[in-house]
């Protein structure tokens, strides 16, 4: 959870800011593992962003989903 903050390299983030003409607002964050963690480093970059999760991430996915939710359930609240 983020209370505010730069777009980095993410064009998605970036055009958000863009229309929103301020980096202030809260936003969850979700990112992947850097490659050579669970996956091959010499994967190319496009198919390790968009391609299958392996069996060794779906406990990982299932976590950062829960975690997620209570992150959102504080932010409604709020």
């Amino acid at each position: 959870m983020r209370e505010k903050g730069s777009a980095g390299t993410h064009n998605g983030m970036r055009s958000i800011i863009e229309q929103l003409g301020d980096e202030k607002f809260q936003r969850i964050r979700i990112g992947i593992e850097s490659r050579g963690e669970l996956t091959h480093k010499s994967i190319d970059l496009t198919d390790f962003v968009l391609g299958e999760f392996t069996s060794k991430e779906y406990p990982l996915i299932k976590d950062s989903l829960e975690k997620t939710s209570e992150e959102l359930k504080k932010l409604i609240e709020k």
